[in-house]
Order: C-alpha cells, then sequence, then structure tokens
C-alpha cells in the first residue's frame, strides 16, 4: 500500500474542535505544524468534494406562539392548557425559580415544575430548550424558547 494518500472521512466540526483545543493550551512548535498539515487536508478535501468551509452551521430556534402552540424548527406542536400557561410563564421569565414560575403560571410549583418535566419528555425536540433545576439552589428552571411576536 502507497503511503503518500491518506483518506480522511470529511467532518465538519474539525476545524471548530482544532481552534477549542488551540484555545485551551499552547501548542509546541511540532503541534502547530500538524495541525498546519490536518487543515491543508481538510481544506483539500473540502474542494474535492465542492464543500464551503465558509458555510454556517443551521441553528434551531422554537418559537412560543399564543395560542398554544410551538414550533421547533420545521415541526410544531399543540400543548394543553397546563402545559401552555407554565411554559408561557417561563418564557416571560427566562429563568425562574419554583416560587416565580408558581406567581406566574398560576399552578402551585411542584405542579409546574412537573408539568415542565412532563413537556420535556412528551415533545422531546423541546428538551433541548428547557433547563432544569438539579438540585435546590442550582440556579432554578431556564428556556432558550422565544415568544412569538403579535
Amino acid at each position: 500500500m502507497d503511503n503518500s494518500e491518506v483518506v480522511i472521512p470529511y467532518d465538519p466540526s474539525v476545524l471548530e474542535r482544532m481552534q477549542r483545543i488551540e484555545d485551551a493550551r499552547r501548542l509546541t512548535p511540532e503541534q502547530r505544524a500538524a495541525k498546519a498539515k490536518l487543515l491543508a487536508l481538510v481544506e483539500r478535501a473540502e474542494e474535492a468534494v465542492g464543500i464551503r468551509s465558509q458555510s454556517k452551521p443551521t441553528t434551531i430556534e422554537a418559537v412560543l406562539f399564543l395560542d398554544g402552540r410551538v414550533r421547533v424548527g420545521e415541526e410544531t406542536f399543540q400543548l394543553g392548557d397546563r402545559e401552555k400557561g407554565v411554559l408561557q410563564a417561563l418564557v416571560k421569565l427566562g429563568a425562574a425559580t419554583m416560587r416565580q414560575l408558581e406567581r406566574e403560571s398560576g399552578w402551585s410549583g411542584e405542579r409546574a415544575v412537573r408539568t415542565l418535566r412532563q413537556v420535556r419528555r412528551k415533545y422531546p425536540a423541546l428538551a433541548p430548550f428547557i433547563m432544569m433545576a438539579v438540585k435546590p439552589n442550582s440556579g432554578g428552571y431556564r428556556t432558550t424558547i422565544k415568544q412569538a411576536p403579535v
């Protein structure tokens, strides 16, 4: 087998991972040379398959509508009344403790938290957008779901 050619499967996150490694610590001259060699190979691979390295990753966002619908990317879900009330309260607050969630949603704190857990299980696409408190005093509940413009 000829060792002059190496086939490297294309992974778009290679450059990002390499940048994080470099940011985390200083590279030795040998490591810099190896990085440059790998970057050159990646660029050649991108050119060979016609991929532009400037392409940006697609971001998916979750949007909550006033009628209780939630859109995540191309998917849309219809929430029940309790789910809608608790989620609207959390979206309005952005981040909340159990007591704040209770005051804003109108449901008891434990019921509101249970509802958030149920929403995460029932709609797995929403789970990354709802952060749950792991233990008391760990920062409460947060969301990155956006409210739809009125």
